[in-house]
Order: C-alpha cells, then sequence, then structure tokens
C-alpha cells in the first residue's frame, strides 16, 4: 500500500459489490473456495469483475510509486535515472543502490554546495598533483576567496575576473514583467537565448584544471559531478586553463 493512498486489491473490491446486490436474493459466498463446485455462479462472475478493478488499481499504484524516489519501481527507475543523470546508470548495480544514488542526487537540489564540490574534485586530482578552481557563474565566493563572475552593480573587475553569460537582473528590467518561476521571457522582454543564458548563469559552473589532466582523469571527473551536482546544475571542464596573471 502507498503512503497517502489506497489501492483496493481483489477481495476488498468483491465485498464493495456485493454490498450493492439486493438483500437475501444472490448467494454471499465469497467464491474462494479451493473447490469451484462449491463457490456460487454470481458470486464466482461479481469476483471476475473485481480481478479486473484490481489489476487497474495495482497498475494506478505502481504508476503512483514511480512518482517518488522512496516508493518507485525497478521498471520507473531508468526515467529518474534520466531526468537527474542524464542516462541510465550501471544496471550492475543493485536496485537500492540506484535507488539511494536517486536519493542523494535528488537531498543535492536545494542548491550549489561549493565545498562539497571541492572536496569531490580534490579526491580526484590532488593525488595527481593537479590544481585547480570551481567558478561559479552565479557570483557565489569560491574556494579561494574570489567574488566569482563580475555581476553589473555587485562586483568589481579585478585579475581573478571571469565573466558570466547574463547577469540574471536583466530579468527584472523596467517596462516588462519580472521574468520569475513560471519563465515567460517573452513578458519580461527577453529571447530565448538569454532565458538560456540567464538560466546558465544562475546554475552553471567552470572546473580550472591549472596543469594536464588525461583524458581518462577528465572523463572519471564528468561522470563524478554528474553523479553529484545537484540535479539542476551543470558543469564545464577546462583543461589545461591558464592562471590568472597579476598586472605588471
Amino acid at each position: 500500500m502507498s503512503v497517502g493512498q489506497y489501492f483496493l486489491n481483489e477481495d476488498e473490491i468483491l465485498v464493495l459489490l456485493m454490498a450493492e446486490l439486493p438483500a437475501g436474493v444472490y448467494a454471499e459466498d465469497l467464491a474462494n473456495n479451493t473447490n469451484p463446485n462449491l463457490n456460487s455462479s454470481s458470486s464466482a462472475e461479481l469476483r471476475s469483475h473485481a480481478n479486473l478493478y484490481a489489476t487497474v488499481y495495482e497498475t494506478a499504484e505502481d504508476v503512483y510509486n514511480n512518482f517518488f524516489i522512496t516508493t518507485l519501481q525497478p521498471d520507473g527507475i531508468g526515467q529518474w535515472e534520466v531526468d537527474y543523470f542524464g542516462a541510465i546508470q550501471d544496471a550492475s548495480q543493485t536496485f537500492a543502490q540506484r535507488q539511494s544514488n536517486l536519493s542523494a542526487k535528488f537531498r543535492a537540489t536545494g542548491g550549489l554546495s561549493l565545498p562539497y564540490i571541492n572536496s569531490l574534485i580534490s579526491s580526484l586530482l590532488t593525488p595527481l598533483g593537479l590544481t585547480w578552481a570551481i567558478l561559479p557563474l552565479s557570483g557565489q565566493v569560491n574556494e579561494n576567496g574570489d567574488t566569482g563572475a563580475w555581476i553589473l552593480g555587485y562586483s568589481s573587475l579585478g585579475q581573478n575576473t571571469y565573466l558570466a553569460a547574463l547577469d540574471p537582473i536583466v530579468g527584472e528590467m523596467m517596462n516588462y514583467t519580472p521574468l520569475d518561476c513560471n519563465l515567460n521571457y517573452a513578458d519580461a522582454g527577453l529571447t530565448a537565448e538569454q532565458l538560456v543564458d540567464i538560466q546558465t548563469t544562475a546554475y552553471q559552473y567552470e572546473v580550472r584544471i591549472y596543469g594536464n589532466a588525461s583524458a581518462t582523469t577528465l572523463t572519471m571527473l564528468d561522470n563524478l559531478l554528474t553523479k553529484y551536482e545537484p540535479a539542476r546544475s551543470d558543469h564545464v571542464i577546462l583543461n589545461n586553463a591558464a592562471p590568472p596573471t597579476p598586472p605588471s
């Protein structure tokens, strides 16, 4: 039985159907005797109808359960993985492991935790002697204490400045309806491309590797970040990036 919903089984449906019959007219057995000769024909017919309805309820329960990670069924986990990871994950893992991975991903949707992302990168790159920087385009302070991407009216330009795609403040342009969660970019006076740029600024971050990471390392890092970063976030990995050059 699903939490918050109740799906009737065959016996429960049969009781409801029999309750609709005129009292004292039809036999009141439940047509569940192992000897079919001891079951009344009227009750047996009602049970056959109850079985059909119960099958519908079972399908509805399966669909309902697949709406939630904690109750999803094996037939529904693939779609969740495509939504949260971009592809169906390692089928050699047990169902419980794959479900646990989804739960961890879902719990991370509240925002981009830079210290956590930094710890993931460190676990892979530090043993290789590689240094890096995380550059969140939203303007969050990164692990080096840098303010982040340059945002008009908020941050100053400097040697460590990196540029975002489009400042989200554009979504609050005067003379237009402010851009809200409905993402009606046309009413906000924006183009579809501008909306994509705003979302990129809000949710994307760069990983700049100051050194040469192998193709295998880059693939492992990409898979690691994709698996554990917040679901709506995205990343770009720049290999052999040049570190900021102090002004002369």
